[in-house]
């Protein structure tokens, strides 16, 4: 996982979500820039065509995936009432 933010706080909320087993590795940067994330790639031994971000944020969950060449996913959720709508894109060339 590569989530931004206070180590301890990020770590406290995967803990609570249940998905903490799914994750080998947490990383926490203090910016999500196109160096953390080829520092990332390089030092986890990533293949960048086969490594994906998901993420809601444009500027630091996308933009920074293009150079790379990662596969980045965006998604944001609606609110509607009491019910909650999720849309996904695949970033397209």
């Amino acid at each position: 996982m590569f989530t931004k933010g206070q180590r301890d706080e990020q770590l406290q909320k995967l803990a609570r979500s249940g998905l903490a087993p799914l994750f080998d590795r947490v990383e926490t940067p203090r910016e999500k820039d196109v160096d953390a994330y080829l520092r990332l790639v390089r030092e986890a031994e990533l293949n960048p065509s086969s490594t994906y971000m998901i993420g809601n944020s444009p500027r630091s969950d996308i933009i920074p995936l293009c150079a790379p060449d990662c596969t980045p996913f965006t998604y944001r959720i609606r609110i509607r009432g009491n019910s909650r709508t999720r849309k996904s894109r695949k970033r397209t060339e």
